[in-house]
């Protein structure tokens, strides 16, 4: 049950972070594009030094950072489901071995 729900909400976060993410630099990119290519050259400027432009910067930075926190989570969530995985297989393999190595001695010698 907690594999089933790492595994899927998990997965969730990981394409919901990629597609937050993208989505914000799309944004970010229509916005840049919606300057005159004269006026390009003062974007950056205009995005640090500008009070208009510190807020939408530090809107992107808000919104490009949750984004990439969710894939991340994500990205740790599928991690942990993958370890448990690999450990349950481990320890269903030494179980077969031991069970052969147990009934290898069979029938006891008197």
């Amino acid at each position: 049950m907690i594999k089933t729900g790492l595994y899927y909400v998990g997965g969730f976060l990981l394409l919901y972070g990629l597609l937050e993410v993208i989505l914000e630099l799309v944004l970010l990119f229509n916005f840049y594009s919606e300057w005159l290519p004269a006026d390009r050259q003062f974007f950056s400027q205009w995005l640090f030094e500008a009070d208009s432009g510190k807020a939408y910067w530090a809107d992107k930075r808000g919104d490009l950072g949750r984004g990439i926190t969710n894939l991340a989570t994500g990205l740790i969530m599928l991690g942990i489901h993958r370890l448990i995985s690999n450990q349950e297989e481990q320890s269903k393999k030494s179980e077969v071995a031991t069970l052969r190595k147990d009934l290898g001695n069979w029938p006891p010698s008197v």
